[in-house]
């Protein structure tokens, strides 16, 4: 059944891919935009494109009468990945996702699929993590601080419109083309391809392909009831894994020296350091550093069933996305 589907992040991992899918389903898609023309390089004539942000979202709410489902893909993400204005974060990610809800309300839409992040799970060491996991509270991710405020702000919103249905996905750690910021594992591939690894890091991490979770986020448009939430982490695979079949995909030389996570730790914390004194953001995050060494892994069987979700094989995301990344210039 074709719908009237309204995508915020259009231009970005996840929303592009959102929108391609939604075109190829034949759907009728309006994404908003910071820049039209930026949009229409990225999407193209057959979106129809709205701008706009989440700091005024009375200047687009209009837009919103007569669309079918609102996929919410926008966030302010710098956060995530370099130093920044907390309280800009808040009010985007937090406040503008409230106010944007407010405004389909009232506009007569109450089919809404909004993004979060896995990252609001609590993992526990070489433990699987699924929906049922208690928030993250000790996070010192601001980003995903973000997310958890905003997930508690919807189930506060829900109770007071009953009428209105959200469905929550949570994405790991994505990849895929159309990665134009490039997000952080954007930087960890294209940083592999750069040869600025000298050491297989030890660890692990959850990728998905940002084309997987599209098909699920589009899925489910028409799952019931409202207050889902599903898991689309991927799958979880040791660094030296990922390296290896980078350096297979492009030929480049794969790395043979490793490095003990107690040197990797001491290593980021130099780099925090010297990114204070730059104020340049550290190659290497502690945040992030902790994490490769949790190994936790995902459980995504509810997506996979309800959503009909499947993975992709590592092998093609990351050939895809390494060609992707070559043919727009990125390496």
């Amino acid at each position: 059944m074709k719908m009237r589907v309204f995508v915020t992040g259009g231009t970005g991992l996840l929303g592009n891919n959102i929108v391609q899918e939604l075109l190829t389903k034949q759907h009728q898609v309006t994404a908003l935009v910071r820049s039209i023309d930026k949009g229409m390089r990225i999407l193209g004539s057959q979106v129809e494109l709205v701008e706009g942000n989440l700091q005024d979202i009375e200047q687009f709410a209009h837009k919103l009468s007569g669309q079918e489902a609102l996929i919410h893909a926008a966030a302010y993400y710098s956060e995530y990945y370099r130093h920044g204005n907390d309280d800009h974060l808040h009010e985007t990610n937090v406040g503008g996702t409230i106010s944007l809800l407010e405004a389909a309300y009232q506009q007569g839409l109450k089919n809404v699929v909004y993004i979060s992040s896995s990252g609001v799970l609590e993992s526990q060491q070489d433990q699987s993590t699924d929906e049922s996991c208690s928030y993250d509270e000790a996070t010192n991710d601001p980003y995903f601080r973000s997310k958890i405020d905003a997930e508690k702000e919807i189930y506060r919103f829900l109770d007071s419109h009953p009428s209105m249905r959200v469905v929550m996905i949570l994405p790991g750690a994505m990849l895929g083309p159309g990665d134009r910021g490039p997000t952080p594992m954007g930087k960890f591939v294209t940083n592999f391809l750069k040869g600025k690894f000298k050491f297989i890091l030890p660890g692990s991490m959850n990728i998905v392909d940002a084309r997987d979770v599209a098909l699920g986020a589009i899925k489910s448009i028409h799952t019931e009831p409202s207050a889902e939430r599903y898991l689309i982490g991927g799958r979880n695979y040791q660094v030296e894994e990922i390296f290896k079949i980078l350096a297979e995909i492009t030929g480049k030389p794969n790395l043979s020296k490793r490095i003990s996570p107690a040197k990797l730790m001491l290593l980021a914390r130099i780099m925090a350091l010297v990114s204070k004194i730059t104020g340049k953001p550290p190659e290497l995050r502690l945040s992030h550093i902790r994490r490769l060494q949790e190994n936790f892994r995902y459980n995504s069987s509810k997506a996979e069933h309800d959503l009909q979700v499947s993975f992709r094989p590592l092998s093609e995301t990351l050939s895809e996305t390494t060609q992707w990344f070559d043919d727009g210039g990125y390496i």
